[in-house]
């Protein structure tokens, strides 16, 4: 019995009983893959512009793979952001650590799942085709 005191005492003194700080975001993704799209700059109901893109990431072998492509927002765009955001063309490797929440609209009947952007690495671009490199190579001439 004496046993059993003790632990639920040391129990009690260790949890937490108030914090003041903020509750974190416990849905997280990261994510690495290939842009799917160019990114796009668009503007919300409130007149807050926030950039758009896709992701597609691969799993699986070469012979038994499957591509997911995920939709990823930024919102708080600075001009600099906004700026490489937007020249990443499609099929750059990218790591994106996101926030996940689910939304339902009106009528569907499944949640979307939301992804909004915290941290992107850009970990290569792609190389150009060769019908883009004779076109670049001309118009150095």
């Amino acid at each position: 019995m004496f046993a059993l005191r003790r632990f639920n005492t040391t129990l009690s003194a260790s949890a937490r009983s108030f914090s003041s700080s903020p509750r974190s975001q416990l849905a997280k993704f990261t994510l690495v893959g290939r842009l799917a799209r160019d990114p796009e700059l668009r503007t919300s109901s409130k007149g807050e512009e926030f950039i758009t893109y896709s992701i597609a990431c691969r799993d699986g072998n070469k012979g038994n793979s499957e591509t997911s492509f995920y939709n990823v927002s930024r919102f708080g765009l600075t001009d600099g952001l906004k700026s490489l955001l937007l020249s990443l063309p499609k099929g750059t490797l990218v790591h994106v650590s996101a926030d996940a929440s689910q939304n339902k609209r009106e009528g569907e009947t499944i949640p979307r799942l939301l992804l909004r952007q915290r941290d992107l690495e850009v970990l290569s671009k792609p190389r150009p085709r060769e019908d883009q490199q004779e076109q670049q190579h001309e118009s150095q001439f």
